[in-house]
């Protein structure tokens, strides 16, 4: 589970992993053009084994038979099938939300069985990009929904209904609103069971909201999540510590955001993981540097992080790393 996908190691071990199952197995794994799973150095893969699907843009009969799919009916406006198709270019992603803004803005409305345009369709009427299409969308939003799926997208992709009741800043229950966040399909529910858990439709839509926020507004919900996790999670807080370091990292909580990414260092070094642990001793280190003009206790908790780090420099074999950190720190 340490092992990264794009580890040279990770096709050997794959293999290694096929040959010693009894029955067969199917991996599906899914990555970008600009990466290539097998490259041809894997001699002991062979050909047969596998097989490449590309995924090439969407013919027009295809964006067309979305289109249908997507607004479950077969009468659809012959303008809108050629802006749509123009405008999206194949891209599923962006089609789909282009019909769904037209919707929310009265220009495509239900016509009995059918649809039809309310007006002409303007360039100017959808944005030019997927990230235009979703922040138009998202402000079009009332200021309630708006403001729970922006703490929502602090939270990350996929997040807990306990965790964002406890930290909204609304007052009342946010039922309501992440039902009408569902309708509009920018959330959906992930999870029931044991506790109920949402995803945001995609990454990207999580991505466009959380960039939205001001920092100084982001940071203060970063910290409420931490706090929040710490108070929901207080008997088994080790499974958290990585979330932890992540929230008040991203928060102007110091002195937690260092206690965490030295706890997540410690807990991934026990693992064996240690470029993960490298990475979070790491990130400690840069936050306790960034102050030239340190408190005798922020100089013994840096002390205490040197001591700790070296055992992963040891465990990595970088003793040069080990003795430029050290001596930039002899006094």
């Amino acid at each position: 589970e340490d092992l990264h996908w794009a580890d040279p190691s990770f096709i050997g071990l794959l293999n290694a992993l096929i040959q010693s199952l009894p029955h067969s197995v199917l991996f599906l794994c899914v990555y970008r053009p600009s990466f290539t799973l097998f490259d041809g150095q894997n001699a002991e893969i062979p050909d047969q084994a596998y097989q490449e699907i590309r995924l090439q843009e969407l013919s027009a009969s295809d964006a067309q038979a979305m289109l249908k799919s997507l607004l479950k009916s077969e009468d659809i406006p012959a303008e809108l099938t050629d802006f749509v198709g123009n405008k999206a270019e194949g891209n599923p992603f962006y089609l789909e939300e282009v019909v769904n803004s037209l919707i929310e803005s009265e220009i495509l409305i239900r016509d009995n069985d059918g649809w039809e345009l309310a007006r002409t369709v303007g360039e100017t009427d959808i944005p030019s990009t997927i990230n235009g299409v979703l922040s138009a969308r998202i402000d079009r939003l009332q200021k309630e929904a708006k403001r729970i799926l922006q703490e929502a997208s602090v939270i990350g992709r996929a997040f807990f209904y306990e965790i964002l009741k406890r930290i909204s800043n609304l007052k009342g229950p946010i039922d309501q609103y992440l039902a009408g966040l569902e309708q509009l399909d920018l959330i959906r529910v992930r999870a029931f069971e044991p506790d109920l858990e949402y995803i945001f439709k995609h990454a990207l839509t999580q991505e466009v909201v959380y960039s939205g926020i001001l920092k100084k507004e982001r940071q203060e919900i970063h910290e409420r999540i931490g706090l929040a996790i710490e108070t929901l999670l207080k008997d088994r807080l080790i499974e958290s510590y990585e979330t932890l370091a992540y929230h008040f990292r991203h928060s102007r909580n110091v002195g937690k955001a260092v206690n965490y990414l030295m706890r997540s260092g410690e807990k991934n070094l026990q693992r064996y993981a240690l470029d993960e642990s490298h990475k979070f001793y790491e990130g400690a280190y840069k936050i306790l540097t960034e102050n030239l003009s340190l408190t005798n206790d922020e100089k013994r908790l840096l002390i205490d992080l040197l001591i700790k780090w070296s055992f992963v420099f040891h465990w990595r074999v970088d003793y040069s790393g080990l003795k430029t950190v050290f001596a930039t720190h002899r006094d």
